[in-house]
């Protein structure tokens, strides 16, 4: 229990007005500053603090470990790290069956003259596919500017 200057416990309502006046003036202003929204940020928190989830989810007095799942957020960086991630996870499995294939290797050179799409892609060409459905198609000529690729 929570007792006021004045003496008297902090109801809910009083002590969700008291920490959103605190957030104001610590000048947080991008999220709402209530006590729920504090109870999620510590869960980020402890994650990033490499806290196991059964203690994290015991932290937030959960009965079921299944209720942690609402308080987990993705930050800022995450998302691009966990790409990254996956990205060299997805090359090193790979590297087990084409072991040409490296991290750093570059597409083909295109013949500008060839497609306009393909000289200058706005969507990511899978330039392995565009060569063996060339090969394997009908009248399987390898247009020149896919002749580069295996």
């Amino acid at each position: 229990m929570l007792i006021s200057p004045a003496g008297t416990p902090y109801t809910r309502t009083s002590l969700g007005q008291l920490i959103a006046r605190i957030g104001g003036r610590a000048g947080i202003s991008r999220v709402p500053v209530r006590p729920h929204i504090i109870r999620h940020t510590l869960n980020v928190i402890r994650r990033r603090a490499k806290i196991d989830p059964v203690t994290r989810s015991r932290l937030l007095t959960h009965t079921n470990l299944n209720s942690l799942h609402h308080y987990e957020h993705a930050l800022d960086g995450e998302l691009a790290a966990a790409r990254e991630q996956q990205r060299e996870g997805l090359l090193d499995y790979l590297s087990d069956y084409v072991p040409r294939l490296s991290a750093k290797a570059e597409p083909p050179r295109l013949n500008p003259r060839c497609s306009p799409y393909l000289a200058a892609p706005r969507h990511k060409v899978n330039y392995g596919t565009l060569a063996h459905r060339a090969r394997t198609e009908p009248g399987g000529a390898v247009p020149p500017c896919l002749s580069g690729v295996p």
